[in-house]
């Protein structure tokens, strides 16, 4: 059975149009940031830091790549824990430090 929604856009696809364009550039402003965090990746090194303040901070999603396909899923605070240091610098600080042969990439939205 259509819902009156489906019947609604279906008589009125330039509207479904509109309110797709609309949710996108919502997205857009808020923000959504995907970086490489700044640190050494030398097998030492644990701490990475941010280029912006993600909000909120448990929604950060930080993988480590390497060099065989594939992507791990790094989880607060069992692999890693975040903060905010000096009340300006995001910071993360990983359980493990990454190998040379490895690459992190983080995304969040940011304030």
């Amino acid at each position: 059975m259509p819902t009156f929604l489906n019947c609604f856009f279906e008589n009125n696809p330039d509207l479904l149009t509109q309110l797709v364009a609309e949710v996108l550039a919502e997205m857009a402003v808020a923000n959504f940031v995907n970086e490489i965090p700044i640190g050494v990746i030398d097998g030492i090194n644990t701490t990475f830091t941010l280029t912006q303040i993600p909000n909120p901070s448990q929604a950060i999603v930080l993988y480590l790549l390497d060099t065989a396909p594939g992507a791990t899923l790094l989880e607060q605070p069992t692999d890693y824990t975040y903060t905010l240091v000096g009340g300006t610098t995001p910071t993360l600080e990983l359980a493990i430090a990454p190998l040379v042969t490895q690459e992190l990439q983080v995304s969040y939205y940011a304030v």
